[in-house]
């Protein structure tokens, strides 16, 4: 036990590290464990399956945790630093490079590839969209229509009402009607 809080107290390798930043920075390997495992520790592709399980069990030391955020957060740091707006208008063209990457198929990175859209959205502006602008009027004629009906409800269950005499009102018509024959 006493070796294993020695190992707890000790800070990262070089290599672990290497690892972080890979994951975090690299270009091509960031957000892919497995991919930043191997070029940060030099390991060839037929032993990709146990670098993936040594990447995934990396991630879960709390130092690695650590040391992650710590890069995130710097480089979060570094692109809010000065104006944002100067920040993306610089990286649109490595963000470009990122997008003819991937439609290339030299970079499988979808965390790569969404940030890059989210650089040429903020700084190209993101595309129209065909709005169809009736749609203010539909809702409107759908709520006359709805109101129509439930105005018209509202009327026959009155005349339903009205037209059903109780048994003296009928006896006086009667006896009007009567009246006026006899007239």
């Amino acid at each position: 036990m006493v070796a294993d809080e020695d190992v707890a107290d000790r800070p990262l390798s070089y290599r672990m590290r290497r690892f972080v930043e890979y994951y975090v920075n690299d270009r091509v390997t960031a957000g892919n464990a497995t991919r930043s495992w191997m070029k940060a520790f030099e390991v060839e592709e037929e032993k990709r399956d146990y670098a993936s399980v040594l990447a995934s069990q990396a991630l879960r030391n709390p130092k690695v945790e650590a040391y992650r955020k710590l890069l995130q957060e710097a480089a979060i740091t570094r692109a809010v630093s000065g104006t944002f707006k100067q920040w993306v208008t610089r990286n649109v063209p490595k963000a470009l490079s990122t997008v003819e990457a991937v439609m290339d198929g030299e970079l499988r990175s979808r965390l790569q590839l969404d940030a890059a859209l989210q650089v040429l959205d903020r700084g190209l502006g993101k595309p129209t969209q065909p709005v169809e602008h009736d749609i203010g009027s539909r809702l409107d004629q759908l709520i006359k229509d709805i109101a129509a009906r439930r105005r018209n409800t509202q009327l026959d269950a009155r005349t339903t009402r009205l037209e059903l005499p109780a048994p003296a009102t009928t006896a006086i018509v009667q006896q009007v009607e009567q009246e006026n024959d006899g007239e």
